[in-house]
């Protein structure tokens, strides 16, 4: 999973719920970063947080938000 940075990927719907994992990511964090995405998402496509300690990429779909995590 280590390419390039990558430490996870976590799929969560448009609510926060979990849909899917892989790599260093934890469950519950598919809530927070749901919230996190609502707000700093407004008119954008992708955006970079910080969260725990990585630095997490989101975009956000069709109802279904995608966080990569990289170092």
């Amino acid at each position: 999973m280590n390419q390039n940075g990558v430490r996870g990927v976590l799929l969560c719907d448009g609510e926060g719920l979990f849909i899917g994992s892989r790599g260093a990511v934890k469950r519950e964090d598919a809530s927070a970063l749901s919230l996190v995405a609502q707000t700093e998402l407004q008119g954008k496509d992708t955006v970079a947080v910080k969260y725990r300690d990585s630095t997490v990429l989101l975009r956000k779909g069709d109802n279904i938000l995608v966080a990569v995590y990289k170092n």
